[in-house]
């Protein structure tokens, strides 16, 4: 809203620098993001077998997070996948139920517990076909390659967050970073990749906001700037990428050269997130210095 009112007005800036970063280094680069969401009718089924009950947890062993966008494929352990995982190698088993620590569609859940029934028991189960074929759904969901635009270091990032239940169906929303404004192709992907896993599931929508991906130049002037700075607060800098998205979004549509900046800090949108204050008291003077150094290059 305010970068089209500035618009409107003949008043955007040329250059625009976004508080919302980390790591007392400039962030020119940051994906775009999406929400889809994936559902599946509810479908009961009565099964003679073993009522069996088993825990996943989120498991960030190299850099502790719970941003969606931060998490890495690889080196992460996402309990929802780990769930689908299992659903996926142990066929036999049909879920029941499924609870965990659901919080909101950028936030990697800490816990996931399925509750499933499976052969060599006498026990009447009552399981669930249709939630069994949604968490089978995930791998392939968040394994589908996406066309992208531009390079990221991190890729497209792909991760079901929240499950709930809701008029008979169970939905699933999924957390989507990819270097592309266009909400189309991420559909035309997903689309692809659950008529190829042949599970029971449809997409019922993928939604972004308004905005574009921030993708600014390493030698342009903002950033050239921003890491003189530093280096003259005795800070060693150089221009990264940043996995979340950027408030940047809303006034790079309109060209306006942006980065990112933020103090050190850590485990975002976890439990124990922190920043270090000492970086943080820095930031007043970094922001002035900055100002004034662009200030002075456009007077030259």
């Amino acid at each position: 809203v305010i970068a089209e009112m500035l618009k409107d007005r003949g008043s955007l800036p040329r250059y625009l620098i976004n508080a919302d970063g980390s790591g007392m280094k400039p962030i020119i680069r940051r994906r775009k993001g999406f929400r889809a969401v994936v559902e599946a009718q509810e479908r009961k089924i009565r099964i003679k077998g073993r009522r069996m009950r088993i825990e996943f947890e989120v498991r960030t062993p190299v850099i502790p997070t719970r941003h969606s966008a931060y998490f890495l494929p690889g080196v992460d352990t996402h309990p929802l996948l780990a769930a689908s995982h299992f659903l996926r190698g142990n066929p036999e088993c049909i879920a029941i139920s499924i609870e965990g620590a659901f919080i909101k569609s950028n936030v990697v859940p800490s816990k996931v517990v399925l509750e499933y029934a499976c052969p060599g028991g006498e026990e009447e189960i009552e399981a669930d076909h249709g939630l069994t074929e949604l968490v089978r759904s995930l791998v392939p969901i968040v394994r589908c390659p996406v066309p992208v635009e531009r390079h990221s270091d991190y890729g497209v990032s792909i991760n079901p967050n929240v499950y709930t239940k809701r008029n008979g169906k169970h939905v699933i929303e999924v957390d989507i970073r990819a270097m592309t404004n266009d909400s189309e192709i991420i559909k035309e992907a997903l689309d692809r990749a659950i008529k190829c896993s042949t599970c029971e599931v449809s997409l019922r929508e993928v939604r972004t906001g308004p905005g574009k991906y921030l993708f600014t130049d390493p030698n342009s002037a903002l950033p050239r700037a921003a890491v003189e700075v530093l280096e003259e607060l005795g800070i060693r800098a150089y221009p990264i990428e940043a996995a979340g998205a950027s408030d940047s979004r809303y006034f790079t549509p309109f060209d306006v050269e942006c980065i990112d900046f933020g103090p050190i800090g850590g485990n975002v949108h976890g439990p124990n997130e922190w920043v270090d204050v000492q970086s943080l008291m820095l930031l007043p003077t970094l922001y002035k210095n900055l100002a004034l150094r662009i200030i002075n290059t456009e007077l030259k």
